[in-house]
C-alpha cells in the first residue's frame, strides 16, 4: 500500500475534484451505504470479541493492546487469550488511558 501526498497529492486531487466535491451524491460510497464500513472492510468478524488482537498476536506482531468495554466480551476476550497461548503480547483493557499496560 502506498500514500501520496504533499505537492503531487494535492494536484491529483484538484484535478479528480476541481470543485473538491464528492462525486457521489449523497457522498457515500455504495458499498457503505447502511452498512458497518468496519464490517464492509474486515468481515462481520470484526464485531467478535478478541479474534482481531489474537490473530495480530499469532501472525507476529510483538505488542497487541485490545480496548472491549463491554464486560462479558472482555471476559470472552481475555479467555481467548489466555486459551490461545498469546498472553504474553497480547491484552485486553477496557479503557485507552495511553499508559502501555501490562500483558495478562
Amino acid at each position: 500500500m502506498g500514500f501520496l501526498g504533499g505537492a503531487a497529492g494535492v494536484q491529483l486531487l484538484k484535478t479528480i475534484s476541481p470543485t473538491g466535491q464528492s462525486m457521489l451524491a449523497d457522498g457515500v460510497p455504495p458499498a457503505y451505504q447502511n452498512k458497518s464500513k468496519l464490517e464492509v472492510l474486515f468481515g462481520p468478524r470484526v464485531w467478535d470479541e478478541g479474534h482481531e488482537v489474537v490473530e495480530l498476536a499469532e501472525h507476529g506482531a510483538r505488542r497487541v493492546i485490545g480496548i472491549e468495554n463491554y464486560p462479558r466480551w472482555f471476559a470472552s476476550a481475555s479467555e481467548r487469550i489466555v486459551t490461545r497461548g498469546v498472553a504474553d503480547r497480547c491484552t485486553i483493557v477496557t479503557e485507552w488511558t495511553g499508559a502501555q499496560p501490562e500483558p495478562t
